[in-house]
């Protein structure tokens, strides 16, 4: 049994490696990266998914005082993090740009993509710190409500 599962998975990794090389390292480079953002966004679901499911088993279904706390957060968050994806979203942009722009070949093209990056991770880290505080107020509105619903609120 121990081999029949050695030969499928060396057949698979085979099959993942062949595509790499048919596809272009770039390519598959993006397209594990996506890979791993989609799994991130799936895990995060999942997480608040269980979350929610365990309020259910605190307080049991459709409590109103914890569904009143469930739209007020997600009324509270939506435009923050509509403003945070936007601010990201620029910031992908602006480093496509920057990096069309740099030349292909000699020591400014060493240089120039690096900074680029840097001046996209810089966008990005902006993004957070300028929206942070509206994402926590919105966390910590919604803990309270949840503190005030476990007290008989």
């Amino acid at each position: 049994m121990r081999a029949r599962v050695a030969v499928v998975v060396g057949l698979a990794l085979l099959a993942l490696a062949g595509s790499a090389r048919a596809e272009g390292k770039q390519q598959c480079l993006n397209r594990v990266r996506k890979g791993f953002g989609d799994c991130q966004r799936r895990v995060r679901e999942q997480c608040r998914k269980e979350f929610d499911q365990g309020l259910s088993g605190c307080f049991g279904p459709n409590d109103p005082c914890i569904a009143k706390c469930q739209e007020e957060e997600h009324r509270c968050s939506l435009e923050p993090e509509a403003t945070l994806a936007g601010c990201r979203a620029a910031c992908a942009g602006d480093l496509k740009a920057a990096s069309r722009n740099c030349p292909t070949t000699g020591d400014a093209a060493k240089v120039c993509i690096p900074a680029a990056r840097v001046a996209a991770l810089k966008c990005r880290q902006h993004c957070a710190e300028v929206m942070g505080p509206a994402k926590e107020r919105c966390t910590g509105a919604f803990k309270d409500c949840l503190t005030a619903c476990a007290r008989g609120g």
